[in-house]
């Protein structure tokens, strides 16, 4: 079974809700995917490629809002999208973009 090296899935999380902090700590965590395209093709996840989003990054993804509060996608706490889904419906911050890159030349 062979790792696809065009796009990668992202989960999305907020690990401030997710630890019960009282503020929000949006991560992308990079994962492979898996060529056979099985159930989600989840491959390896790569924790030590994960990126912390700053407030103002995770502000400009209108992550944790809802396209009834005008988010470009899903208003959970935790989610997952393809790389290349993730280009296509967020206004993604320069270093975003670079993170993406980055993990791409890398698979």
């Amino acid at each position: 079974m062979k790792t696809l090296t065009n796009k990668f899935d992202i989960n999305v999380w907020n690990r401030g809700a997710y630890l019960e902090t009282g503020h929000d700590e949006w991560v992308l965590c990079p994962v492979t995917i898996l060529e056979d395209f099985s159930g989600y093709g989840y491959g390896k996840e790569m924790p030590e490629l994960n990126l912390v989003l700053t407030s103002k990054e995770a502000e400009q993804l209108t992550l944790g809002w809802g396209p009834d509060l005008g988010g470009a996608w899903y208003a959970d706490d935790d989610f997952w999208i393809d790389s290349d889904a993730f280009k296509k419906v967020y206004d993604v911050p320069e270093m975003v973009g670079v993170w993406i890159d980055f993990v791409s030349n890398i698979l």
